[in-house]
């Protein structure tokens, strides 16, 4: 019995400080501030990003919580990593700024996409991700509607490396166009 309380005991807090080593290395990935926090993250990274820029200020960015929730919560094949910055912030406003989220409006979600397909997965990158506006803040899409485009940029992407120019898309969903009919699925 003791030494099953012993091992109990070494057990417990090696669990403990796993899980809180996970939860900050999640919180850092999460809540972006800096360019080199994002460069980093993304070269450390096999999967697309997907980061948001918003004002807690801002009423547009307010209503734009439930999709991103929806959004992140949703399956993705292959993965998709999630981050926010904050543009209250000076380090999070001079990101945005040099990213072009800030003249394209607010809320702003932007996808970044390794060069050659994929991160190194070793902290390094070969190379600058390649970045496609996904969403400005005078055209907010639903959440399906923002996956569907997020879709249709990973597959751009995938054909510029093996070197195939796509064709473009002129659907609602590819130009940023939301139907009522998208929000009604979402069931809010």
């Amino acid at each position: 019995l003791v030494g099953a309380t012993l091992g109990l005991l070494v057990i417990v807090p090696v669990l403990y400080t796993s899980s809180r080593v996970n939860e900050q290395a999640v919180r850092v990935a999460m809540a972006l501030d800096s360019e080199q926090q994002l460069w980093d993250a993304i070269g450390a990274s096999d999967e697309p990003w997907l980061v948001e820029f918003y004002d807690p200020r801002c009423s547009s960015c307010q209503a734009f919580v439930p999709e991103w929730r929806e959004l992140v919560r949703m399956p993705w094949a292959g993965g998709m990593r999630f981050a926010t910055v904050n543009i209250e912030a000076r380090a999070g406003m001079a990101l945005a700024t040099k990213l072009g989220a800030i003249e394209q409006g607010l809320p702003n979600v932007q996808l970044f996409v390794h060069a050659d397909g994929a991160g190194a997965g070793d902290g390094t990158s070969s190379g600058r991700p390649v970045q496609h506006l996904v969403m400005r803040g005078d055209s907010p899409l639903s959440a399906s509607a923002l996956r569907q485009k997020v879709l249709r940029a990973l597959h751009g992407a995938q054909l510029a490396q093996l070197g195939i120019e796509d064709e473009p898309d002129d659907s609602p969903a590819a130009s940023g166009e939301a139907s009522g009919a998208a929000r009604d699925d979402l069931g809010d």
